[in-house]
């Protein structure tokens, strides 16, 4: 997941900076403006990805402390008749 490298999407309309093998020196494949640009959307797409893991991790527990406080509530409603052995007193 961390290891992978995303390569930056070819929507980012961003022109490349040429790199010339004619000089002594090597010029840079991306500007630092570009640089800042994809590591800004890679940043963001894996927030977004973080977002949906923790919004799901917290449905689920928030589901299993509902469905928790329904079984206790219907255990404690279920003990109280048990432990009342009159009928309510609209039903009489």
């Amino acid at each position: 997941m961390f290891g992978s490298v995303a390569t930056p999407p070819a929507t980012l309309d961003i022109p490349l900076a040429p790199k010339h093998e004619n000089s002594g020196k090597e010029k840079p494949l991306f500007t630092f403006q570009q640089v800042k640009l994809i590591c800004e959307r890679m940043v963001k797409e894996r927030e977004e990805q973080l977002r949906e893991v923790y919004e799901e991790a917290l449905n689920t527990k928030l589901a299993e402390q509902y469905d928790a406080f329904v079984k206790f509530t219907h255990d404690h409603v279920q003990r109280h008749f048990e432990t009342n052995s009159t009928a309510p007193s609209y039903l009489s």
